[in-house]
């Protein structure tokens, strides 16, 4: 099974006119973002699933990964429990529901960094647009391969 961990890409500024929440990709993001894409595809692994947080800078992500990777937006999955300050245990028991799979999952800082702590034991920081591919081996998760981090 391959689990790969990914921040979103750049978004644009806050402002106070704008909630949080509905921050859109830069255009710089999206182009760091195919980049982060392409890199994964050229691994030749096939995902099953996305699943993403449902900010808007996240689905973006998301979108972008499910363009490149070749899987269908009917396999997106979008969760609260995917936000960036979500519980590292709520995120684990709804990712837990698709380990059976390959799968991406899109979010946030710090939830990125503490799920990976979670699984293989490593205090990772991630840049926006990178991603971390682990693979499960029985219980245990190992260090695949590694992108922008």
């Amino acid at each position: 099974m391959h689990l790969v961990i990914v921040r979103h890409g750049d978004a644009l500024p806050k402002s106070e006119d704008s909630s949080d929440f509905l921050r859109h990709l830069s255009e710089e993001g999206k182009v760091k973002v195919k980049k982060a894409a392409e890199s994964l595809k050229l691994s030749g692994f096939k995902f099953d699933f996305i699943l993403s947080s449902p900010l808007v800078r996240a689905l973006e992500t998301a979108e972008i990964f499910s363009f490149i990777m070749d899987i269908s937006l009917e396999r997106l999955i979008i969760s609260e429990k995917l936000r960036g300050e979500v519980c590292v245990r709520d995120a684990y028991e709804f990712l837990s529901l698709y380990l059976e799979n390959n799968v991406i999952v899109v979010s946030h800082m710090p939830l990125v960094s503490n799920l990976t702590y979670e699984l293989v034991k490593k205090n990772i920081y991630f840049n926006t647009a990178s991603y971390l591919h682990l693979i499960k081996t029985g219980d245990k998760f190992d260090i695949f391969s590694k992108y922008n981090l």
